[in-house]
Formats: structure tokens, sequence, C-alpha cells
């Protein structure tokens, strides 16, 4: 991350405000880890790929998302991976990496823009059918009840 230390962005929620660190901060205290695009890309490229689960991704994001110890890289990556820690209730599956990665593509600052691309997406699924192809999976089986 080229941003320096004490201006990182804590990134907790879509659309939360951000707060800066200060250097004195963190003294004596345990940094947090930066999640970066990068890391998000390497997750949703070994997802498509087969060699992680839908589990697994919803497992690395949910130890990640809204977690002290873990900041975003900034407010894009942090409304991709608040949709990966939610892909259980939005049934997305790996046959949808490529619009997260649509939305990893958008600059810092363009978090409204990711969440409307992926919104006018899951728009345009049938939400019907796919939970229907869900409804035996554990990750998603609650959210497929009709």
């Amino acid at each position: 991350m080229n941003t320096p230390p004490n201006n990182r962005m804590k990134l907790t929620a879509p659309g939360q405000a951000m707060e800066r660190r200060s250097l004195s901060e963190g003294v004596g205290q345990t940094m947090s880890s930066v999640i970066l695009r990068s890391d998000v890309r390497t997750v949703l490229a070994d997802w498509q790929a087969g060699h992680r689960t839908s589990q697994d991704v919803h497992a690395w994001a949910e130890a990640r998302f809204a977690v002290d110890d873990w900041e975003c890289e900034d407010d894009v990556v942090n409304e991709v991976l608040a949709q990966l820690d939610m892909l259980d209730v939005n049934l997305l599956t790996a046959d949808d990496v490529p619009v997260l990665l649509t939305m990893l593509d958008l600059p810092a600052g363009q978090a409204a823009r990711a969440s409307e691309i992926l919104s006018s997406y899951l728009a345009g699924l049938d939400l019907l059918g796919r939970k229907r192809a869900l409804a035996r999976d554990p990750v998603y089986a609650r959210f497929c009840v009709e």
C-alpha cells in the first residue's frame, strides 16, 4: 500500500466514515494487517479456479470484515470484502467472480459505484433458479427457503 501508516483508512462497514490512525496510536500495540486488492484478487482467482470453495471464501472474508485486527486498503476493497462476507445471503458463487473483479477495478473512493455495479448485476440474475440450484449447499441453504 502506498499510503503512509499514519494515513491508513480504517473501514468496517460499507459507507461508514473513515478514521485516520496517528503514528502514536499504535505504540505498544500490535498494528492491524492490511487487506490489499491483490489479496482479494488472489482469493477470487482461487475460488473461480476451484481451488477454494464458497465456504472457504466466506470464512476468509468473515474472519477479516469488520474485525479490529484487519483494515482494508481502501473503500472499494472494503465493499468487495463486505460482499464476500455476505456471499451466502446474496447467493454469490464462483460464477460471480467477474463482477467482483470489475468492482475491484474501480479506483479508491468509488465504493458506491462498486455497490451499484453489483446491484445491477444481481438484478439481472434468475434468483429463483439460483435458490433452487443452491438449496442443498450448506453454505446457502438457509437463504434458499421460499
